[in-house]
């Protein structure tokens, strides 16, 4: 089987090309990152419409199977982004008190009790 010049080299060399691209707008960039989903979409139209519906033939999937690292990655890195800033927000909700200093603080009276006089008392016994 010869090697197709346009689906077997091209392609993975403008899906490298695109991703080289994106990840140096983001980097000088401050506003919206655009390297992860442009590396998911570029997956997702490759194997839909490459392999699924058979549109564009090996161009399609073959930019679909170049692709699928960098989506896989990118997709990764948001499902690690959201799980560390769940646990963030879960743990900054949290003080760090010690339970021992918690403890002393419930046994120890705000106002200890205290000796009254009474002078009616003053005259009672207990026999």
């Amino acid at each position: 089987m010869a090697i197709k010049v346009v689906p077997d080299v091209v392609v993975p060399v403008a899906v490298f090309a695109a991703d080289w691209a994106t990840s140096a707008y983001d980097a000088t960039t401050t506003g919206m990152k655009m390297n992860r989903p442009v590396g998911i979409g570029l997956c997702a139209l490759g194997y839909i419409l490459g392999g699924w519906l058979e549109w564009g033939g090996d161009l399609t999937k073959n930019m679909g199977i170049a692709s699928l690292d960098w989506a896989a990655n990118s997709i990764v890195g948001y499902i690690k982004e959201r799980t560390t800033a769940t646990a963030a927000r879960a743990t900054s909700r949290l003080e760090r008190i010690p339970v021992h200093s918690q403890v002393a603080a419930a046994l120890r009276p705000s106002n200890p009790v205290q000796r009254t006089y009474q002078p009616e008392l003053e005259q009672a016994t207990a026999f």
